[in-house]
Parts: C-alpha cells; structure tokens; sequence
C-alpha cells in the first residue's frame, strides 16, 4: 500500500484535492495545509514527519539547494529520494548530484514535446550535500507563534535566481494587439 501526503500552503488548492479525493473515494491521501519548510518542526513537537518518506517530490519551488534543506530531514536516511521537477539550466554541481535525470516527454511515453521541464531524481545523502551549500540554517521554526518570518535575503545560494525588474515592461507578446469590432 502507498500513502500520499500532499502539502501546500495554500489551503484553496488544497480544499480543492480534499474534494476530489472524497469524490473519487481515495483511502491514502492527505493533505497537510503548510509551508514545506515547516513540516519537519511540527508545532506540537511530535515530529511525525522526521525520516518518514520514502520520496519527497517538489515542483520548482524554490532553489534546488533551498529545497533540499527543506526536505532532508523529512526522507528515510538510507534509501529516501527527491524527486525535483524543475525547467531551464541546472548547474552542473547539482546534476552530477543526481542519481536520474529524465524528462516529462520521457515520463509520459511521449515523443512529440509537451513539456521542457525535467525530474532530477536525488538519493538523501546527495539532498543533505546539496542542502549544505544552500546558506539556510537550521533553527526551531514555529510560524504559529511568529508573525513574521526573517530571511537572509542577502546571500543567494548557489542555482539561485532574483527578483525580476518590475520597472521593466513585461514581454507578453501582444503589445500592438488591437480589438476590432464586429
């Protein structure tokens, strides 16, 4: 038997996958309303989710570096994966980190392109290598008691991108666009 835990911060998606698990009747599903870097520190201080998977999976979240701090205390020591899907250049530190690399075209059976993203497939000793180099630092985390979470946003960790120039006007490829009336 497999069991799911699908975590999101936002509880409108969520609320939405609750009602289509209960429509279809799916038994091993749950859903967790939080933040992915907070599931390790569970706030009644069980830690229920400590070395409890077997594969984590994240879709370009965050930095490949900052997501493995997130998760690696959440995958089992010796055999956990990280299944990262994510699009664009990958570094090649972090590909060399991988144990398989395959594209979503490859995952469904498809030749003809329907996506340019790809899943990196990390084993947990490489995830706890990578999440060394991502600047974050372990600490108690507990977002029921802080109102507002501190971020080091000074340093960008390796594989890190910044915030886009938002003076700058977007490319949306329609700027002579012109509505003609019938």
């Amino acid at each position: 038997k497999i069991d799911f835990l699908l975590v999101d911060s936002v509880g409108k998606k969520l609320k939405a996958v609750d009602e289509i698990v209960t429509s279809l009747s799916l038994k091993n599903i749950e859903t967790l309303h939080e933040r992915a870097e907070y599931i390790v520190d569970d706030i009644q201080g069980k830690k229920k989710h400590m070395n409890a998977y077997d594969v984590c999976v994240g879709r370009s979240v965050a930095t490949i570096p900052k997501f493995c701090f997130w998760t690696q205390d959440l995958l089992r020591s010796k055999d956990g994966r990280l299944m990262y899907i994510v699009g664009g250049d990958i570094d090649d530190d972090i590909l060399s980190r991988t144990e398989s690399t395959f594209t979503i075209n490859e995952l469904l059976q498809q030749e003809e392109e329907i996506s340019d993203k790809r899943i990196l497939v990390f084993p947990q000793s490489q995830v706890q290598t990578i999440a060394a180099t991502s600047g974050e630092k372990k600490s108690k985390r507990n977002p029921a008691n802080s109102k507002k979470i501190k971020r080091n946003k000074s340093k960008l960790s390796k594989g890190g991108w910044t915030k886009r120039d938002n003076s700058a006007p977007k490319q949306r490829g329609y700027e002579n666009f012109q509505r003609y009336e019938s």
